[in-house]
């Protein structure tokens, strides 16, 4: 349910940017994010902490592109957001010591082996900043409308990496001894 949340919110930004202007397409973003945020909160599986945190400065950043009249700020949330969520797994693993992917899938009653929870995290983690700089990039070169088809296409680009990262950890994932027992 939130990830088609999240698909319709970014589809609907696409088609607001593109009827109106980036200011109301960020108005209608940041209520449909705040929309996702309150539910999070009704419907326990729709929230993560990622996904909150996400939500949130979707908002903010939406609000205040609309607020000012400057759409530096929504343009900013995809590098920021991914930058930190990518110091995020790095934090993860060095306070916990372990990784995060590698803890994810234990909390689900899944084993991987940390080695590969590290090799994932890595992805993920280059990815992100990988994202967070042709952001940058793709906002200070080139005309708006090719930084809305950016933002809007992140969101599928995003999905098919995860997919990545999945089909790599499938072949590592092995249930936990008193998962099998049952």
């Amino acid at each position: 349910m939130a990830e088609f949340l999240q698909i319709f919110s970014t589809l609907l930004f696409f088609l607001v940017y593109y009827k109106y202007n980036i200011y109301t397409a960020s108005l209608c973003l940041s209520i449909l994010s705040v929309v996702q945020v309150l539910a999070g909160y009704f419907f326990e599986k729709a929230k993560t902490s990622m996904n909150q945190s996400s939500l949130l400065m979707l908002a903010l950043f939406g609000f205040a592109t609309w607020y000012f009249g400057n759409p530096r700020f929504i343009q900013w949330k995809i590098t920021i957001a991914n930058i930190g969520f990518a110091m995020f797994i790095y934090g993860y693993r060095h306070f916990n010591k372990e990784a995060f992917f590698t803890s994810t899938f234990k909390s689900s009653n899944l084993i991987i082996p940390n080695q590969a929870g590290i090799n994932a995290d890595n992805m993920l983690a280059i990815f992100f900043v990988a994202t967070g700089l042709l952001n940058v990039w793709i906002f200070s070169t080139y005309p708006e409308s090719t930084w809305v088809l950016f933002k809007t296409s992140i969101i599928f680009i995003n999905i098919a990496y995860l997919m990545i990262i999945t089909a790599y950890l499938s072949q590592y994932v092995k249930p936990t001894a008193s998962h099998e027992d049952n």
